[in-house]
């Protein structure tokens, strides 16, 4: 075949014919002008769907159709094709209305999101918005609320409303010939696109625009048609901002979810947003599915694990065609294995949660795409400061904030302000599992999460010197909000050969965090697992430390033989390190801790000699610890000038919460006198102490010591104040004898006001609680 005789040439010479430039016809038929740059080379051949509109644009007419379609696949000839283009038809009025509004109609009712439609709703009627974009990661159902907004509007714009898909647009230079097509108006020759629409779009319209992260570059060309038609108004949908000047973000976020507390009322729990449309979603599935209260707990449950995403939810729904709420809910430790199977007239990006992370993923630029996968070994989220040193460790190609930066307008990572103002991040747990996944297949899980754990472990043992101090609140907070990412630590060094080591040095550093915030029980499990841990043997002051908080946080119930054990192995490391301290803490442990009902006289020996020890070795924190605990041995007269010489000790080493415990001590002592008025000063100091420093477990104890003292003086309003604070406080921190102690109070005084219903409440409580 020659030259002339090839498709290439033929479309070459129609096209001129039809007083088209390449970039004309491209923008027509909706692909790049490389592309038809390359067709006329006869250097590729253009797909079915392609050809289609190559023969409207060239105005093919309709029996020579098929020969044109068989001559661009290359299954014929065109020499029987004709080349002279008919006429060009007269170009229509451009400024004429030819339609009056081009919506899909909703597959189904939306639900929730009536603020949040009702805010757009709002937002686009205002004189000076002009571009309105939603903005969210995938799946948070941004497209359905934006069709419901423009249904909405379609009274406020009789003009026309229109909406226009962009999945398919990669090329920027495409916006606004797809925005043409969409709109029904026709290519003409030697008239842009923006040219057209202009002409057409004048009055008052709306625009919606859908999934436009993938065209960002094409923002500018939003802009310059706002700029050209005043009474324009836009509504975008993407995942990323488009970062213009006429821009107003609305961020789309997760569905609603129930509280932990909802879950004992099946009304609240049934109107939480992300429950309702699961259930919506399941009776779909199922229409005879039956759903009570305890299958309605796992439904939250369910929604909670899936961050109240809507396209989780709706996948998690599906399921009910085999398992029950309770079965998926114990399926969701692989959650983006099992959250596949959409329907089939979604877009195949919206048919699985993994496909509508990897729309994202893809849309990122390299540096960003591994750091925001290197983000997924933090749990519960992470500062800039941890962000900085992960950079740095691992020579990220652009600084830790400017890769955030761009993450989180991207949406695929949260930010919210954390301590003392500054921000947190985090990912919700759909894309942590993602990114874990593509740490995984690119082999770098393992480093980076012993990275991880050296990094939170660093903080730990930053945070141990501090903890007696005035800044311990500060520090305790510090903990506070890395505590998800200081158990994750903890976790991977249980697991991982070579890792105990590491984990007992956090676990013995942060042990007094777990007394001071009433998390003893916990703090003794990880402590003890890792002092069993063969990895872990090794006689370091590390295990010396995890040894005496392992010991000291052992509770009375708790089996007096372990803290033996403890304490003999302590001893014996303390002789081998040849460290008089470690003596010092083992005889003041042996004579004040739960060993404290044998005879006092062999432990008051003892912490005498403790006391001896660390005040030959100057340690002011061992010094008052064991003046205190000398006074704890009798709570009798004679033991309150130890408590007034603790007090001064504790006020002078700045340690605030053996000052609150020595208040409380001596308030407590003055009580057992008789002398209510001296007591009642110590104990509110001792609870403002406490309070302001975070120190849990001693506020619940002074609370209680103050509803006994209110109770002394026939105030029974005063006393059931406090025991009802001390018990909310003792339930958050799962304190059971704390707990039984407040209710048992609070059955007394019920039962001297006759409040017969309110005590039947309080004493079931009792019965149902957990024994320590």
């Amino acid at each position: 075949m020659s030259s002339t005789d090839s498709f290439g040439y033929w479309l070459r010479r129609r096209r001129k014919a039809r007083d088209l430039t390449q970039r004309q016809l491209a923008e027509h038929v909706g692909c790049t002008q490389a592309t038809v740059r390359k067709l006329e080379a006869d250097e590729r051949r253009p797909s079915e769907q392609l050809a289609v509109r190559l023969a409207e644009a060239l105005a093919v007419p309709d029996a020579e159709q098929a020969a044109f379609l068989r001559a661009a696949r290359g299954m014929g000839r065109v020499d029987r094709l004709d080349l002279v283009a008919a006429p060009i038809e007269p170009a229509p009025q451009l400024g004429a209305a030819t339609f009056t509004h081009i919506l899909p109609a909703p597959p189904n009712a939306l639900i929730g999101r009536a603020a949040e439609a009702a805010a757009v709703w709002a937002l686009l009627l205002r004189p000076a918005t002009r571009l309105v974009s939603l903005t969210g990661p995938g799946g948070t159902g941004k497209t359905r609320l934006a069709l419901q907004v423009a249904s909405e509007l379609l009274d406020q714009f009789p003009d026309g409303v229109c909406f226009v898909d962009l999945a398919a647009v990669s090329d920027p230079a495409m916006l606004l010939p797809t925005v043409a097509t969409a709109l029904g108006l026709r290519q003409q020759a030697g008239v842009s696109a923006h040219e057209r629409l202009v002409a057409f779009l004048r009055g008052r319209r709306l625009l919606l625009l859908d999934n436009f992260e993938q065209i960002l570059d094409a923002g500018p060309q939003l802009a310059a048609l706002l700029a050209a038609l005043p009474e324009l108004r836009l509504l975008v949908t993407s995942r990323f901002v488009l970062r213009l000047q006429a821009e107003q973000e609305f961020p789309v976020t997760p569905l609603g979810l129930p509280t932990h507390a909802d879950e004992d009322d099946l009304e609240r729990l049934a109107q939480a947003e992300a429950v309702q449309l699961f259930v919506a979603r399941a009776h779909a599935a199922r229409h005879e599915l039956a759903l009570g209260h305890i299958q309605l707990r796992a439904v939250a449950a369910i929604c909670r694990a899936l961050d109240g995403l809507p396209l989780a939810i709706e996948l998690a729904a599906a399921w009910v065609r085999l398992f029950t709420p309770e079965a998926i809910l114990g399926r969701l430790d692989h959650r983006l294995g099992l959250l596949v199977g959409g329907p089939r007239d979604l877009p195949a990006r919206q048919r699985t949660l993994r496909a509508t992370i990897d729309w994202s993923y893809r849309l990122l630029e390299p540096a960003e795409q591994a750091f925001f996968c290197r983000m997924g070994v933090f749990s519960g989220g992470w500062s800039l400061e941890a962000a900085e040193a992960f950079a740095t460790e691992m020579a990220a190609e652009r600084p830790a904030n400017e890769l955030l930066a761009a993450l989180v307008e991207r949406q695929l990572v949260q930010v919210r302000e954390g301590l003392e103002g500054e921000p947190c991040f985090s990912l919700l747990e759909t894309l942590r599992e993602y990114a874990l996944e593509r740490l995984e297949a690119q082999g770098e899980l393992e480093q980076l999460r012993r990275r991880h754990a050296e990094l939170f472990a660093v903080l730990a043992e930053r945070a141990e010197p501090h903890l007696h101090s005035l800044a311990a609140r500060r520090w305790m907070d510090r903990l506070e909000a890395d505590w998800d990412n200081l158990r994750a630590g903890l976790l991977w060094s249980t697991q991982t050969p070579g890792g105990a080591p590491l984990g007992l040095a956090l676990a013995g550093a942060i042990w007094w965090f777990w007394e001071l915030r009433g998390r003893r029980r916990e703090g003794r499990e990880w402590l003890i697992e890792l002092l069993a841990h063969p990895g872990a043997a090794a006689p370091t002051q590390e295990r010396a430390r995890a040894l005496f908080g392992a010991a000291y946080l052992l509770d009375n119930d708790f089996e007096l033989a372990m803290g033996d054990r403890l304490l003999d192995e302590l001893e014996q490391l303390g002789m081998q390190l040849g460290d008089l301290r470690i003596k010092a803490l083992v005889y003041l442990e042996r004579g004040g801790g739960p060993r404290t009902h044998r005879d006092p006289d062999p432990e008051t020996t003892l912490l005498e000699q403790s006391l001896a020890l660390f005040q030959q070795l100057g340690d002011q924190q061992g010094t008052t610890m064991a003046l205190f605990k000398l006074a704890a041995v009798h709570l009798e007269a004679r033991s309150e000038p130890y408590f007034q010489n603790c007090l001064t000790h504790a006020r002078a080493a700045g340690d605030l919460h053996l000052t609150a415990r020595t208040l409380q001590a001596l308030g407590l002592s003055a009580m057992s006198q008789g002398d209510l008025t001296r007591a009642e000063p110590y104990l509110r100091e001792s609870l403002a102490i406490a309070e302001a420093q975070g120190d849990q477990r001693t506020t619940v104890q002074s609370l209680s010591a103050l509803g006994n003292l209110a109770l002394a003086h026939g105030d029974l309003t005063a006393a059931m104040a406090a025991y009802q604070n001390s018990l909310a406080l003792a339930r958050r921190l799962g304190e059971t004898a704390s707990i039984s102690g407040a209710l048992g109070n609070l059955i007394i005084i019920a039962h001297w006001q006759a409040d017969l219903a309110t005590g039947l409440s309080y004493l079931r409580e009792v019965y149902a609680s957990p024994i320590a």
